[in-house]
């Protein structure tokens, strides 16, 4: 990942020098993201210092981290599980007069999940401080000072968190309950939980609906972005009363890294009111995908851009972006491009990386992988080469939205 503030230039000249070495590279190795919100979330919830959270970088799939510490994570968890434990309060769900009424529900099923997300958390960190690491106390900075080992908290910089799979589905659910169900009233809630049960069979037609006119997060839309912000704020404020043994505050990821973690989950979630099926895979990341994103690229980065108002998703975090390659290629485009990107940092973007392929070379490569072993991709955090992928891996790139 490269940072801006490295240097006198602009941080424009920066990112369209920084853009064009990313056109011209094969292996897909450039990654973008935005010093101020991630250290500004590092001073709030992580309780750092100015001077200690300046000398974050980036390390891995897009994991922040710091010289002579470690992260204090491991944890990947189902955004989806609450919303679904949600839907079995049927009786409560059925007596709902407003959106307000059900969200109350939801939220308490919510507050659940982040409490037993907490104590798997702080738990799983009582067990890494078992092990007593001498050998580490000597490279990490702090351990001496304070003579305990740094998986014990003897570092001076503390951070950690877990991730989550599914944010934008569970951001998308609920925007498309609010439209479809109190808002718009074109479907009842009883017959919307037993068309989820039917798996969409009982009423296709009303998935078609949905995913024709719903109000999808990353089209610059007031009732899903603020849907995500109020998602993420609750996020923010359901896991800071929590700490683990040594006082971390989490941070909260968004990816899975090398792990298909979002297939995995998705594989055992049942089918969501955004128009998935069940046993979909999630999304990796924030952002969107499927064609939900209809309103161009400068739409969908100003919801990303604006979603998390409290920092709370400054742990691991990929924004992946499909872009039209002529935006790319052509000069006259790119550098509107560059512009749109930079925008989407200054409005409190945290992270960008982008996939320019077109779908139809995509499907060449599914069809005939030999002829195109140097087709490489942007998967999670990481990029590798596409037809070494698992299919639904490649599934889950085809599926996302090429935005023009």
């Amino acid at each position: 990942a490269i940072s801006l503030r490295w240097t006198k230039k602009t941080p424009y000249e920066v990112l369209k020098f920084m853009l064009d070495c990313e056109r011209k590279d094969v292996n897909k190795r450039f990654a973008f993201v935005n010093d101020e919100p991630r250290i500004e979330a590092l001073m709030n919830i992580c309780e750092l210092s100015r001077s200690q959270a300046v000398k974050y970088t980036m390390v891995g799939c897009n994991e922040p981290s710091f010289p002579g510490t470690v992260w204090f994570g491991g944890l990947t968890c189902n955004a989806v599980r609450s919303l679904l434990n949600t839907f079995k309060r049927r009786k409560e769900l059925l007596s709902c007069e407003n959106f307000e009424q059900f969200y109350a529900v939801y939220r308490d099923e919510l507050a659940k999940d982040i409490a037993e997300i907490m104590n798997y958390w702080v738990a799983f960190n009582k067990m890494r401080a078992k092990d007593n690491h001498v050998v580490s106390a000597f490279l990490l900075d702090g351990c001496i000072q304070n003579a305990i080992a740094p998986n014990r908290g003897g570092c001076e910089v503390k951070i950690g968190g877990f991730s989550l799979m599914g944010v934008t589905c569970v951001i998308d659910s609920l925007s498309i309950i609010k439209q479809f169900v109190f808002e718009e009233k074109r479907v009842d809630m009883a017959h919307l939980l037993d068309v989820l049960q039917s798996n969409w069979a009982a009423d296709p037609d009303l998935r078609t609906q949905i995913l024709k006119q719903g109000r999808f997060f990353g089209n610059s839309d007031p009732l899903s972005d603020e849907m995500a912000r109020r998602f993420t704020t609750e996020l923010h404020d359901m896991t800071q009363p929590y700490a683990d043994k040594i006082g971390v505050h989490p941070l909260i990821g968004t990816l899975a890294g090398y792990n298909p973690h979002h297939m995995n989950f998705g594989a055992q979630t049942a089918a969501t009111p955004d128009g998935r099926y069940d046993g979909d895979g999630l999304m990796v990341g924030v952002g969107q995908a499927g064609g939900r994103d209809r309103s161009g690229l400068a739409a969908l980065l100003k919801s990303v851009a604006q979603m998390n108002p409290s920092g709370i998703l400054c742990g691991p975090n990929v924004c992946n972006v499909l872009i039209d390659e002529v935006l790319i290629r052509n000069d006259d485009y790119f550098d509107t491009v560059c512009r749109t990107i930079e925008q989407y940092f200054h409005m409190g973007g945290i992270h960008i990386q982008l996939n320019y392929v077109s779908k139809e070379e995509l499907l060449a490569a599914r069809k005939d992988p030999g002829t195109h072993q140097n087709l490489r991709v942007r998967v999670s955090g990481y990029s590798t080469s596409f037809v070494l992928l698992p299919d639904a891996h490649q599934q889950e790139i085809l599926n996302r939205t090429v935005q023009k």
